[in-house]
């Protein structure tokens, strides 16, 4: 819920587009600006995907969740793919090997969480499964700041607001 509205598919990809005119004019760094295009061409297929899910199964809009997990996921998948090649060259590049197994393993979790992702709809889609709980939830969104009353993606709250992020 915190990121509906903020029109994440076309910032990403206007980004990317930046990133990759910086990419052509500036050889030396090709490699990180090849980098963070991908990763932003990954954020404009991914930055929306669970909203697009929730509103094409809240809609019972079948053909939508079919393309959803048939083309997004799938993208985000190729995407994600791409995005561990070039960090791996990266790494490799700038660090000795120690640490990188950090980002391997989060890299790993986002392309298990896509996977799942893709298997439950698919099975819905299939009749294997009646109903999708975790698309029937009501989206929350983060508890405000209670400091300032701003409703920040990194706003850090705890329960009922004993500890915020600005007091701890």
């Amino acid at each position: 819920a915190q990121v509906k509205g903020l029109g994440l598919k076309q910032y990403y990809s206007d980004l990317a587009a930046k990133i990759k005119l910086e990419k052509e004019e500036n050889k030396e760094y090709a490699n990180l600006f090849g980098y963070y295009e991908v990763l932003c061409r990954y954020l404009s297929v991914k930055g929306e995907l669970g909203i697009e899910l929730k509103a094409a199964y809240d809609s019972g809009n079948l053909v939508a969740l079919t393309e959803l997990e048939k083309d997004t996921i799938s993208a985000c998948l190729d995407y994600l793919e791409e995005l561990r090649v070039l960090r791996e060259e990266l790494w490799f590049a700038e660090h000795n090997p120690f640490g990188y197994e950090v980002i391997d393993i989060r890299l790993g979790g986002v392309k298990a969480r896509l996977e799942y992702a893709s298997r439950r709809v698919r099975a819905y889609l299939d009749k294997k499964i009646d109903r999708l709980p975790e698309l029937e939830s009501k989206r929350l969104l983060f508890r405000e700041d209670l400091k300032d009353k701003d409703m920040k993606l990194t706003s850090c709250n705890y329960w009922k607001g004993i500890v915020t992020a600005g007091n701890m």
